[in-house]
């Protein structure tokens, strides 16, 4: 709305009449404010009223309307933050897509399935991830099969699981033959491994050709089921490919998958007793590969079935001097000393049985130690398991678990305690972030959750205040034609004291917003500081409580230190828990007001109130203008045009954020209502929780159990086999000595013999010397 210019030059003429009645400096001074003020105040409001069309048009005609747009929107923020590394984020944009009834029928929908699972994937949520997968396969489009199988291989790579692969490509129709890409025909064959059909994977393995990296690990895997079905030529002849085709791929060699067909091809040399071939092979094993140790210990073997006691010989103390941290150490010392034993070498014999026993043996009393006294040792190892909270604790002293690789089940039961352990750190992480985002979903600035929502509410507020100086603009203006001081101004300036120190206008805003999230920024970093100081406590304490349960009874300390101590770490991780709940509550708020611009929900309430205030104020101030004119009103109808147009664009303001606010209420409420779903399922995930916590720690502390009984028989034997040795040594070492006995004694027997001979014959000569004349 604009105003007619002839009632603009009708209400200058009647300022002049007015203010010509005063004396002539102040009529002109007057004069030249009131029209200045007038026309400076139109251009303002002209401005405002273009800027409030460009503003209801960009968010109240498009952005707060079009769903499509929205779904379209998530999917580009959800893809850039794809591009920026920042999968964890955009995986709950792409969850947000999926999660809504109303757009299954949307063409991004089945896109943000696909982009969901490959977000999930690349966050390390690898079980996630393959359920979304198979959602995808299922239900998702055509373009995406293919990478979606890829993705489903690279699952399997990685988790070892490979239980769906063959179910889904029966049911998608994928052939198993030449023209079949590598790497479907290795997820395929994997999958058949798995399952125990041998002749199967090898059957889709034959397809595979070493094209590529992953094509050629096809071919090493295809060897490894010809070998276990024992068709070695077969077998070789995959090994060799592999030697022959791998370094054309760089990235075979850091794989170790050369070092790892050199091993396999001298194995079946091994098994053909083809020794020379075998040592060439291991031979060409890298010094530097995971698995030197082991070849170096295989190459004893083949020296002993080749009968070269010394070369074998020689090869341990290469693996004992390579390799001193290796698992084939301690038998490797144990078949030193037994070769040396067996060749006579019984002083190098002895000394390699009694470092077996010096080494090993404190290794075995350790283990016994660690149940010492518990009258059910396969309790106590519960137990020990129930303690463990995450999944990561050394059930076996270091000394022992360092010389022994865990078996399947060990790592499998670590494992499931600590997933177990990361369900319930996963479930109370969900139950607090429902919390905090219910108290950011209360605040004043809710908004700020909502991107697209932010822009058309900073730029609501920017014109807000725009407006309230066009009123205080024109409170002055009215105050000085009538030449007066109102009560009411000293009202309004004390608000505007406050009001002034709000960020009112968008640079405003954005100012302060960088300025508090600076500074939320280094708060959040001194609470991350503190949270590793407390966790390393924590760790502490927990390390100084096991050693008090496996190492305390055979250390020094009395019973009564041994009660002061437990205390005391009783204490510190009581004070060391109060401490984590206080810093907890603390990063939840920097996380709420994180989300909210920097500004904490109270900040953004009372900010809220400032402004009503002074809005009240002006208002207050209007009418205590109003009762000051008295019967004067024409000289006033220019200024009261402006007043209703600030007004009228104040209610169309109103209208804006009412729809804006009605916007942000409806996500409100879509949020809230999954929340509800959210904390349902939190519920069912507790009482799932309970019913596998018991049962996990029951069968977790079994395996660990059987775990230590596997490895105490392990050092049980290898001490006993050195103390066989010593004995055996010392009885070889009495035999030796017998026999030289015997053998000197039988010597001088003869001796005596010869020597009784030589004098009788003597005798003989001198009786007959004697007889003669």
């Amino acid at each position: 709305m604009s105003i007619d210019p002839s009632k603009k030059l009708w209400f200058a003429s009647a300022v002049w009449l007015v203010l010509s009645m005063m004396a002539a400096s102040t009529a002109q001074s007057q004069e030249d404010l009131g029209g200045n003020s007038l026309n400076t105040i139109g251009e303002r409001l002209e401005s405002a009223r273009a800027s409030l069309k460009e503003l209801s048009d960009r968010y109240v005609g498009s952005v707060l309307a079009e769903e499509e747009f929205q779904l379209e929107l998530r999917l580009a923020e959800g893809l850039k933050l794809m591009e920026l590394g920042d999968p964890e984020r955009a995986s709950v944009l792409f969850l947000d897509i999926v999660s809504r009834e109303q757009w299954k029928d949307k063409p991004g929908y089945k896109q943000a399935l696909f982009l969901e699972a490959q977000a999930l994937f690349e966050s390390g949520h690898h079980a996630s991830a393959r359920r979304r997968i198979l959602q995808v396969l299922k239900e998702g489009r055509p373009e995406d099969q293919q990478a979606a199988v890829a993705l489903l291989l690279e699952s399997g790579i990685v988790s070892g699981d490979w239980s769906a692969v063959d179910t889904i490509y029966q049911e998608l129709h994928i052939g198993t033959d030449a023209n079949t890409e590598p790497g479907l025909l290795y997820a395929r064959g994997k999958g058949l491994y798995s399952e125990g059909r041998l002749d199967e994977a090898a059957a889709v393995f034959a397809f595979i050709k070493p094209t590529s990296l992953l094509g050629l690990k096809g071919v090493y895997f295809a060897g490894v089921v010809q070998a276990k079905l024992g068709h070695l030529d077969e077998a070789e002849a995959n090994f060799v490919t592999v030697l022959e085709q791998g370094p054309a791929f760089a990235e075979a060699e850091s794989v170790g998958l050369l070092d790892l067909a050199n091993m396999a091809k001298a194995r079946i040399h091994y098994e053909r007793e083809e020794w020379t071939e075998a040592l060439d092979t291991y031979q060409n094993i890298d010094r530097n590969s995971d698995v030197f140790d082991q070849a170096l210990y295989e190459i004893t073997w083949t020296f002993i079935r080749r009968g070269e006691v010394k070369a074998a010989l020689r090869n341990l103390e290469i693996l004992d001097l390579a390799k001193p941290d290796s698992l084939f150490r301690p038998d490797g010392q144990r078949l030193a000393g037994d070769l040396l034993k067996d060749s006579g070498q019984y002083e190098k014999a002895l000394d390699t049985y009694e470092t077996i026993l010096h080494t090993y043996e404190p290794v075995l009393l350790e283990l016994n130690a660690l149940v010492e006294g518990q009258p059910d040792e396969l309790a106590f190892f519960q137990d020990l398991v129930a303690r463990d909270e995450v999944g990561r604790a050394q059930y076996l002293p270091r000394s022992a678990s360092r010389w022994i690789k865990p078996d399947k089940q060990t790592v499998e039961a670590s494992e499931m305690v600590h997933s177990l352990g990361e369900s319930a750190q996963n479930i109370e992480e969900s139950r607090a972030l429902i919390s905090e985002l219910e108290a950011a979903l209360q605040s004043e600035n809710r908004y700020e959750l909502f991107a697209e929502l932010r822009g058309a509410w900073v730029a609501a507020l920017d014109f807000d205040g725009k407006l309230q100086a066009l009123q205080r603009d024109i409170n002055d203006l009215e105050a000085e034609m009538l030449d007066v001081d109102t009560a009411a101004k000293g009202g309004r300036e004390e608000k505007e004291k406050a009001y002034e120190e709000l960020p009112n206008s968008r640079d405003a805003y954005v100012q302060r917003e960088r300025e508090m999230r600076a500074a939320l920024e280094d708060r959040s970093l001194k609470a991350y500081r503190l949270s590793t100081v407390l966790e390393a406590t924590s760790l502490q304490v927990e390390a100084m409580e096991r050693w008090l349960l496996i190492d305390g009874p055979k250390s020094d300390l009395t019973e009564e230190e041994e009660v002061q101590l437990s205390k005391e770490l009783n204490d510190t991780k009581e004070t060391v828990k109060l401490l984590h709940e206080e810093l907890l509550a603390v990063e939840r708020d920097l996380r709420i007001q994180s989300s909210l611009g920097g500004m904490s929900a109270n900040l953004a309430d009372r900010e809220s109130g400032v402004r009503n205030e002074y809005r009240d104020a002006l208002k207050a101030e209007q009418a205590e203008l109003a009762t000051a004119r008295g019967g004067r009103s024409g000289e006033f109808e220019a200024l009261d045009q402006y007043r209703a147009e600030v007004d009228s664009l104040s209610g169309e303001l109103d209208t804006l954020r009412k729809q804006v606010a009605g916007v942000v209420d409806s996500k409100v409420s879509e949020i809230k209502l999954r929340i509800a779903i959210e904390r349902s399922l939190l519920e069912q995930y507790d009482v799932r929780y309970d019913q596998l916590h018991g049962d996990v720690e029951l069968v977790a502390g079994e395996i660990a159990y059987h775990h230590w009984q596997h490895v105490k028989n392990l050092f049980d034997d290898l001490i006993l086999a050195a103390d066989v040795g010593v004995v055996d040594v010392a009885w070889l070492q009495k035999d030796a000595k017998s026999q030289r006995i015997e053998r000197l004694m039988s010597e001088r027997n003869k001796e005596r013999e010869i020597l009784e001979q030589d004098f009788e014959q003597v005798l003989k000569e001198l009786g007959q010397e004697s007889e003669e004349p």
